[in-house]
């Protein structure tokens, strides 16, 4: 019989290894991690100053080296770590979003190729028991060698049909999605990227001020030892009087950030909505061809029902035609079955 509905989903031919994408969220999150790192490692690491100075005239040339240490520094190097660890929860989140909406209708799909792997098999497993019966039967000369060989083109035609199927499976190559559901990861990447700019705008509030304190050894230009070296101590401040204004300019940032990205038909944003459009548009399709293969079962009962108990040549002929459409059909029918529940089963969970 030949196949009544076939699936033609475009995304099956694209889906490639997401591995690739998996090791780019490693290796962002190791550089934002290793940039934190050095950041505070200079923040941390107070610097070596030398010069000359001579204030006034009446107070001679002074040569002088120390260290100095800037108190900001050391509080922005509490606020990168998680400025970092922001960044790269945000990439992680974004990839797992851009990831489930990639492959959830093929991973879909490739739970449904599956399921048409045990229904064929268990078809093949009834034209077995039937060829069995009708070979002895043609041995016997109580049947025809044409009625066999209906029985024994439909397996091959059920092997090849199987074949294609592994073959399909075997090209489809889909990672592990993760299991909280997209509308779940979608939020909690909006709400990442405010999170995100908030932290940003905290490390940069921190250049609105600052308290240097400086320590070393001064001494004399003068002849060489004519004088003692001396010790010298002291802080520079500094404060920003716009800081006010900038630290609530910032702020706002952050809430126009969040609200650009939502207002910006973002990638993730349009591939759900994307998303939602196929998968409506697939479960609609499948319950018209579900309806269709229905009803063509419905009339395969029917005739047999009207050639049951004749034992004509052209009776026994047409039922063994009207069983191989029905295990094909059977196939296809619970194909389609499996399909539409977990088509609609994600849209339930997921949107």
């Amino acid at each position: 019989m030949k196949v009544i509905f076939v699936i033609a989903l475009g995304f099956l031919a694209a889906v490639s290894t997401s591995g690739q994408v998996k090791r780019d969220a490693d290796s962002y999150c190791a550089y934002a991690e290793q940039q934190a790192r050095a950041q505070i490692t200079l923040y941390w690491t107070p610097n070596l100053e030398a010069g000359l100075s001579q204030p006034t005239q009446a107070v001679p040339a002074e040569t002088f080296a120390g260290v100095n240490a800037s108190l900001s520094n050391l509080r922005k190097s509490q606020l990168v770590g998680p400025v970092a660890k922001d960044n790269c929860q945000l990439y992680r989140a974004t990839i797992d979003a851009q990831e489930h909406i990639a492959y959830a209708l093929p991973s879909i799909e490739r739970d449904t190729l599956n399921k048409r792997l045990t229904l064929t098999a268990q078809a093949i497993g009834e034209l077995d028991a039937l060829n069995l019966q009708y070979q002895k039967k043609v041995d016997a000369r109580d049947a025809t060698l044409s009625s066999l060989y209906l029985l024994q083109s439909a397996r091959a035609k059920l092997e090849v049909d199987r074949a294609a199927t592994e073959l399909t499976i075997s090209t489809m190559s889909i990672p592990a999605l993760s299991a909280e559901p997209l509308k779940n990861l979608a939020g909690e990447k909006q709400s990442l990227e405010r999170a995100t700019q908030e932290a940003s705008a905290k490390l940069s509030k921190q250049d609105n001020w600052d308290v240097t304190l400086m320590a070393g050894i001064r001494h004399n230009v003068g002849p060489a030892f004519s004088t003692a070296p001396g010790a010298y101590g002291g802080f520079d401040a500094k404060w920003n009087i716009g800081s006010w204004k900038r630290n609530r300019e910032l702020e706002q940032t952050a809430g126009d950030n969040a609200e650009w990205k939502r207002q910006q038909d973002n990638e993730v944003i349009r591939g759900m909505a994307q998303l939602r459009d196929q998968i409506e548009s697939a479960i609609a399709a499948q319950e018209r061809a579900l309806a269709v293969m229905q009803a063509n079962e419905d009339l395969i009962h029917g005739n047999r029902e009207k050639i049951k108990g004749l034992d004509t040549e052209d009776a026994i002929l047409f039922d063994n035609q009207l069983v191989v459409d029905e295990l094909s059909l059977r196939v296809e029918i619970g194909t389609t079955q499996f399909r539409l529940v977990h088509l609609k089963q994600y849209l339930a969970d997921n949107f």
